[in-house]
């Protein structure tokens, strides 16, 4: 059964994706499983888009970019 894609307001696709990566723990997240884990939830998101969200959270400093290439946790 395919899930319904949810609208979302403004600032809450940025506050799921932090909240994501918190909860994903010391051991962190890739774009690919953001990306798989927000499709599941019926929000449509690209690896690309995740890719780059999340190295633009990582440079404001909302999250960290942890020692392998393409992988974040929460600070």
């Amino acid at each position: 059964m395919k899930q319904r894609e949810r609208e979302l307001e403004r600032g809450e696709l940025t506050r799921i994706i932090i909240g994501t990566v918190v909860a994903s723990g010391v051991r962190g997240i890739r774009p690919r499983d953001l990306t798989l884990k927000l499709n599941s939830w019926g929000i449509p998101v690209t690896q690309n888009q995740m890719s780059a969200r999340l190295n633009k959270l990582a440079s404001a400093g909302r999250i960290k970019r942890i020692g392998a290439r393409g992988l974040y946790s929460g600070m």
